[in-house]
């Protein structure tokens, strides 16, 4: 269970679109209706002059459930009974009706029920998982975004549109050229569009953390390696997304960078806890490179 609460508001004011809007404030130790009081007051910008109001649902938590088994008997589970899927994605009640789909279109091809029951989850559950675990990577983005709210307005934003793992580089160039147009020009006016957590070539990795990366290299040199000789050439594919070597090793760099502002130490341990999404190797590969010690 998240340790996040949420609660529904509504207001009259009409978007013309999804909109999300992020606020620092201070309502978690205000409960439901004394957010609900100061909500206009302090979110003018996502609704200015109009009161909140509240949907019939108390403040809690959103429960993480995946049952194994969907069938017992003649008695079959399908939607939140079977997995619950965080609301950031929206698929909720999309899961459900396609379970249902599914189990009617199993029903149907086969006469036994056992048989048609059995299928029904053999069929259906790999389809299910896969959503349920970009939920769950949104979940967690979701669970720790307060210190997110550091962050630059472009790299928030960035790492808001791709926090379950399913949206890569290419996809967010596709239906958002404008704005990965001023990230891309944000990161390449930094001087250091990729800034490798071990220095570069005219800054000794001593001086950062201790580490003379040209006396002792390790593993994270295979991805690094490429980054001359391979830049645009694929380095990670899978169903949520491809990341080219150039891609890779600046999510890399940035993992090991946030590694080292975060205060650990070169040597120090740090376990994994990571979907299996392109996160998994740049995460690994920063932390290796970064001098640290990385474990799953």
């Amino acid at each position: 269970m998240p340790g996040n609460h949420f609660a529904w508001f509504g207001t009259t004011r009409p978007f013309d679109t999804l909109t999300q809007s992020f606020v620092e404030t201070n309502f978690s130790a205000l409960g439901e209706e004394g957010s609900a009081r100061l909500l206009p007051g302090d979110l003018p910008r996502c609704s200015p002059r109009r009161p909140a109001y509240r949907q019939q649902v108390d403040v809690a938590a959103v429960p993480r459930l995946w049952c194994d088994k969907w069938e017992a008997g003649r008695h079959v589970l399908l939607g939140d009974a079977a997995h619950t899927t965080h609301f950031s994605i929206g698929s909720g009640t999309r899961l459900a009706m396609e379970d249902a789909i599914a189990l009617v279109s199993a029903l149907a091809a086969h006469e036994d029920v056992d048989a048609a029951l059995a299928a029904y989850q053999a069929e259906r559950s790999p389809i299910a998982r896969k959503i349920v675990k970009a939920a769950n990577t949104s979940a967690n983005w979701y669970d720790g975004f307060a210190s997110k709210m550091r962050m630059e307005p472009l790299d928030f934003a960035f790492d808001y549109m791709t926090c379950s793992g399913r949206v890569d580089m290419d996809r967010l160039r596709k239906i958002t050229p404008q704005f990965m147009a001023r990230y891309d020009a944000s990161k390449a006016s930094e001087g250091q569009k990729i800034g490798d957590p071990v220095g570069d070539d005219d800054v000794a990795g001593a001086v950062e953390i201790g580490f003379d990366k040209t006396a002792h290299p390790n593993c994270s040199s295979i991805l690094w390696d490429n980054l001359a000789r391979n830049p645009d050439e694929l380095a990670v594919i899978g169903p949520i997304g491809s990341l080219t070597y150039a891609e890779l090793v600046a999510e890399a760099s940035r993992w090991g960078n946030a590694f080292i502002a975060a205060g650990l130490q070169r040597g120090e341990r740090i376990p994994f806890f990571l979907d299996d999404t392109s996160a998994c190797p740049a995460a690994f590969f920063g932390a290796v490179r970064a001098g640290f010690v990385p474990f799953f």
